[in-house]
């Protein structure tokens, strides 16, 4: 084979979604040319042998014995929060002809943070019923973190409600209370989520949480006598 031509290129790492799942990056990189008298061997059960040396990441479930390499780029975030800082990651392709022939490629894979949302983990309440009557409460606490360990701003609402909201004590806070209107005429429900914040992505929120009021108004009875 030719003599292999080095190549950089910069990519973004893969980042988590709201649900904190891992949106993977994936790259592909795979040789572009052989010598002539190789390219009828292209093939990875002809006489061309491919090995890719990889330093920087985990190799494990990559077959490093074919032709063309497909691979996760890693997500910056370290296990106590924050994004480390990853050396670059370095991919050489070594191929072999059937005359012994080697010729060598490296690709050098940099990697640029992206600044990942928060993900909501937890939205409990207490009571854990979510039916009570009017006048009663329902108090709703929101767990969330953020892969940067950013500050967090929490908003509490009701879906379609107004954006200042008397029923709730607070709607800015990790932690709130949702009081019942009293004077209801039907059973009424409320869905209410929390958007979170780090300043930087646009605010998360959550699933709806449906609390039902109960109406204790009892409807007039007409009777006629005949």
């Amino acid at each position: 084979p030719n003599a292999g031509v080095d190549s950089t290129q910069t990519v973004l790492e893969s980042e988590y979604d709201a649900a904190g799942g891992l949106v993977p990056n994936e790259i592909t990189l795979a040789p572009v040319d052989f010598a002539a008298g190789d390219l009828d061997d292209f093939t990875p059960n002809g006489d061309l042998a491919f090995q890719w040396l990889v330093t920087g990441m985990d190799t494990s479930g990559l077959d490093l014995n074919q032709p063309s390499l497909t691979f996760t780029v890693p997500n910056l975030v370290s296990s106590t929060g924050g994004d480390q800082d990853l050396a670059p990651l370095s991919f050489t392709l070594v191929v072999t002809d059937k005359h012994d022939g080697v010729s060598s490629s490296t690709h050098t894979v940099n990697i640029t943070a992206n600044n990942d949302a928060p993900i909501i983990t937890a939205l409990t309440t207490v009571p854990a019923v979510l039916t009570v009557a009017e006048g009663g409460f329902i108090d709703l606490t929101a767990t969330a973190v953020d892969p940067e360990n950013q500050a967090l701003t929490y908003q509490w609402q009701v879906v379609g409600g107004a954006a200042n909201d008397d029923r709730f004590t607070t709607q800015t806070g990790t932690s709130t209370r949702f009081t019942v209107p009293s004077g209801l005429f039907a059973d009424t429900d409320y869905a209410i989520v929390v958007q979170v914040s780090d300043g930087v992505n646009p605010p998360v929120e959550s699933a709806p949480i449906t609390i039902t009021g109960q109406t204790s108004y009892i409807a007039p009875a007409v009777a006629l006598e005949v």
